[in-house]
């Protein structure tokens, strides 16, 4: 139980990371285009 608890855990912070980056390159996608 403690072990899918952690693993849970990694997996949503991996979400949340892979959310991060693609706002991160739609950022930098927009300055591109100006």
């Amino acid at each position: 139980m403690g072990d899918m608890f952690i693993i849970d855990n990694l997996l949503s912070l991996h979400h949340s990371f892979n959310l991060l980056n693609q706002s991160k390159l739609t950022y930098i996608q927009l300055q591109l285009m100006r």
